[in-house]
């Protein structure tokens, strides 16, 4: 069996990962061109931040610590992420060595890894959550407020607890504070941007 080429850690959308047996057509797609995908689950809502990003970065040593037997390679590891994966995929990869995202030990008997990752996949990411927060709480309280609306706000409370978390938690907004971070190789960001989604590279 020829080595994977690639290998990329996906995380959908929390609201979307039970129908994560309807990707096994894209994931077929991705094995024929040398690509090895890897569906996470992980913690998310009543769990709160930073358990998702606990569990990915534990997720990407894993995965290179049980390279050779997967029949990977270890150095071409990426994440891709849509709708709020895409925001956990970014800010795991801009902050690997984050003490929290790092907290969960391997197994005994693992080889240290680290969590860096060479490339970012996201689709229609939630790249500014506070962002989106206040945009769904103006739209909320407009003369007529639009379905996409929903229950976002609570589900922002539930996971985040508080604005200054989501502003902690937000790639977007680490990037404009100077936070000294990690600039994957690629970033590939699809679809329409959300208010305020904008994301620059470190220059």
């Amino acid at each position: 069996m020829a080595r994977f080429r690639w290998s990329l850690i996906f995380m959908a959308a929390p609201g979307t990962r039970a129908q994560r047996a309807e990707c096994a057509e894209r994931d077929a797609v991705l094995a024929q061109q040398g690509i090895a995908a890897a569906a996470l689950d992980f913690r998310h809502a009543a769990d709160g931040y930073p358990s998702s990003l606990i569990d990915i970065n534990y997720a990407i040593r894993w995965l290179k610590a049980k390279a050779g037997t997967l029949n990977l390679e270890a150095s071409r590891i990426g994440l891709s992420g849509q709708s709020s994966g895409g925001h956990l995929a970014m800010l795991a990869a801009m902050r690997p060595g984050d003490p929290r995202y790092g907290s969960l030990a391997l197994p005994a008997g693992f080889a240290p890894q680290d969590a860096n990752v060479q490339c970012v996949v996201m689709t229609w990411p939630v790249i500014n959550p506070l962002s989106r927060y206040h945009h769904a709480l103006r739209q909320r309280a407009s003369a007529n407020p639009p379905d996409w609306v929903g229950d976002i706000p609570e589900r922002h409370d539930i996971y985040w607890r508080d604005e200054a978390t989501m502003a902690e938690g937000n790639p977007t907004m680490a990037l404009e504070r100077g936070e000294p971070s990690v600039d994957p190789a690629d970033a590939l960001g699809a679809g329409p941007p959300g208010p305020g989604a904008r994301l620059q590279r470190p220059r």
